[in-house]
């Protein structure tokens, strides 16, 4: 695919929903034969996730919930030990969880940049420690929104649910937060002014993003589904079952991933694009 027809094509019109989709499947399939290393290692990293859950998360997250039952039985020293010593087993465990999707998240990051550079044919001017460092500003700002959130969520409890509250401000955000990654990656900007653009593109044009990540994330539940229910009836032995799913959903996680990223960046690229030429035509 020629990519700088592309990017001509996105300076010229809004393009339609079929021609995002489209435009965004050739360029998925140029950067998976240009960079398979990085499709791999995101695959990988995702499989051991996978298997992570399985293996490793789920055994502390049951022993921690036999302590508490027990310990709401009967409250002694012995109760108390061994359900605190569950919860830290549970912590550690989470911490590796959040360590290893961290990873996956910096991988995506690199993955968008690569995209955007490719299609404005610029990607001499790819620079790690660029990424790096906004990534690890991003890691900043998000443990600072979810102490904020379990916060709120601590605080309103006795009005509400805290997951349900949870669950609702991160809908929020999301709404408001759909051309913020494509701005503050692919852009010279800090995160504020990456947060105003955001908010500027976003105005009557949600719906151009909102609508095929819907479609993406049903198929790519249903699919995991699916193949799930599929694989227990063929697959009997517990252990390779887990080791076959989590591979499987490892696969559909990376080209969802990837895709979605590269959609995102194909209608940023064209909002922001015909923005800046609507921009033009009012000064003159």
């Amino acid at each position: 695919m020629n990519l700088g027809n592309l990017r001509k094509s996105l300076q010229e019109k809004y393009f339609s929903f079929l021609e995002y989709g489209n435009n965004s499947f050739d360029v998925f399939k140029s950067f998976v034969k240009k960079h398979p290393l990085i499709v791999f290692l995101h695959f990988l990293v995702s499989t051991i996730l996978g298997l992570f859950i399985s293996f490793v998360l789920w055994t502390p997250l049951r022993k921690m919930y036999e302590a508490a039952f027990e310990y709401n039985k009967i409250q002694n020293k012995l109760t108390t030990d061994k359900f605190i010593l569950a919860m830290l087993a549970v912590v550690i465990c989470l911490l590796g969880y959040i360590a290893i999707s961290g990873f996956i998240e910096f991988i995506i990051v690199i993955i968008r940049k690569k995209i955007g550079l490719e299609i404005e044919e610029k990607i001499e001017k790819f620079k790690v420690l660029e990424i790096i460092v906004k990534y690890l500003i991003m890691v900043f700002i998000n443990i600072l929104v979810w102490t904020v959130l379990l916060i709120i969520a601590i605080i309103f409890s006795i009005v509400a649910s805290p997951l349900v509250l949870i669950v609702m401000i991160l809908l929020i955000l999301k709404i408001n937060l759909l051309y913020f990654k494509q701005a503050y990656y692919l852009r010279d900007v800090n995160i504020i002014e990456a947060f105003k653009y955001n908010l500027h593109l976003s105005k009557g044009k949600r719906l151009l993003i909102i609508i095929p990540l819907v479609i993406i994330i049903l198929i790519t539940l249903l699919l995991n589904q699916f193949l799930g229910w599929t694989l227990e009836i063929m697959i009997k032995n517990p252990q390779l079952l887990v080791v076959v799913i989590s591979i499987i959903a490892g696969i559909i996680k990376t080209i969802s991933e990837i895709f979605v990223v590269t959609l995102e960046n194909v209608v940023y690229l064209n909002l922001e694009y015909m923005d800046l030429k609507e921009l033009k035509s009012e000064i003159i």
